[in-house]
């Protein structure tokens, strides 16, 4: 078991209905199952800095707006992306493939970065989850979704 990137999926109305209650948000993201939550797996951190080198539009990984500074849902506060930045993050996204992110990477970089889970022999891993959140932020962009993102 290791640390692992989490998205959750939520109508506009559920995130302001989570930003008022963050017990209600946290109930809500662990009761969910299906299309409406993906993971990143232990490559968050991997996927969060090629997608950074790339001066990456948005915080994919990590999110942009802290969801509330006093909680903690396994390594910090969970943060989200507006739908205008699940937009912007799904338009990013489409054209963007495996070997664009890691062309011109050397693994040593990750391990010199102390990227999690740390020592980086291959890059395939670090981008294992991009066609999974491809799609994930496809589909919420198409419904006008905000993304709740959180590590574990």
């Amino acid at each position: 078991m290791g640390i692992d990137g989490m998205w959750l999926r939520v109508t506009p109305a559920e995130l302001d209905r989570g930003l008022r209650d963050v017990d209600w948000l946290r109930r809500h993201a662990e009761s969910v199952v299906g299309d409406d939550v993906a993971s990143t797996g232990t490559t968050w951190h991997a996927l969060d800095h090629l997608l950074l080198r790339r001066d990456f539009p948005v915080r994919l990984v990590m999110g942009e707006e802290c969801v509330a500074d006093d909680v903690d849902w396994g390594y910090g506060p969970p943060y989200y992306l507006t739908p205008a930045q699940v937009r912007t993050a799904a338009e990013a996204l489409a054209p963007l493939t495996e070997a664009d992110l890691i062309d011109g990477v050397d693994p040593g970089e990750l391990t010199e970065a102390r990227i999690y889970p740390g020592r980086w022999t291959d890059l395939s891993p670090a981008v294992s989850h991009l066609s999974e959140a491809k799609s994930f932020f496809a589909a919420a962009a198409a419904a006008g979704d905000a993304v709740v993102c959180w590590i574990r």
